[in-house]
């Protein structure tokens, strides 16, 4: 792997891109990470992590300084490559925790044949993919899904009816989470 950050880093002190094209770069150290085993990557945009704030830019590019200033030492570089490989992984697991939790959500729907209509497996989908919280209150899920609360209410009983949800009270707030058990046997 440490060649390949190398290549990353040789190739991007060197860009040879007029236009200051950094995304061909990272393209190319995916297809390579890829190539020697390191496929999941080919699911995460190293580029989203870097440009998800000014901070995280400034910080790529003044790895580059750093290693330029210290004699052309790589450790700098690989160093931050490594925290954003890292943080990279942590995202696709997140995304991929919450796709199997909706999965089986969908599946225990399926199983005891629970015919949903499209606002109640919206907001199962709401709730599944939730990754700040496991649960959420009526208001938030209305003003999400853009529906009155009433109507939320009504397709929230539905869902505790067949014990898709349940209801769990936390000071003077009702909040709405999965009742179903998320460990697939």
């Amino acid at each position: 792997m440490y060649k390949v950050i190398a290549f990353h880093f040789l190739y991007g002190y060197i860009h040879p891109h007029f236009d200051g094209n950094g995304r061909t770069l990272r393209v190319l150290f995916t297809h390579i990470l890829g190539q020697n085993g390191f496929d999941m990557f080919y699911y995460i945009s190293l580029s989203e992590i870097i440009h998800s704030s000014c901070k995280r830019k400034r910080d790529y590019e003044k790895a580059f300084i750093d290693v330029e200033e210290n004699e052309l030492d790589l450790t700098y570089f690989i160093y931050y490559i490594q925290d954003i490989m890292i943080e990279a992984l942590e995202i696709l697991n997140d995304r991929v925790f919450l796709c199997v939790r909706e999965d089986i959500v969908f599946d225990k729907v399926k199983e005891n044949e629970i015919q949903l209509t499209k606002r109640q497996a919206n907001i199962l989908k709401l709730i599944a993919k939730n990754k700040n919280a496991f649960a959420m209150t009526s208001k938030k899920i209305a003003k999400r899904l853009k529906l009155s609360t009433q109507t939320i209410l009504k397709d929230i009983r539905f869902l505790i009816d067949f014990k898709l949800l349940r209801k769990k009270q936390a000071g003077l707030k009702i909040y709405y989470e999965l009742g179903i058990n998320l460990i697939k046997i």
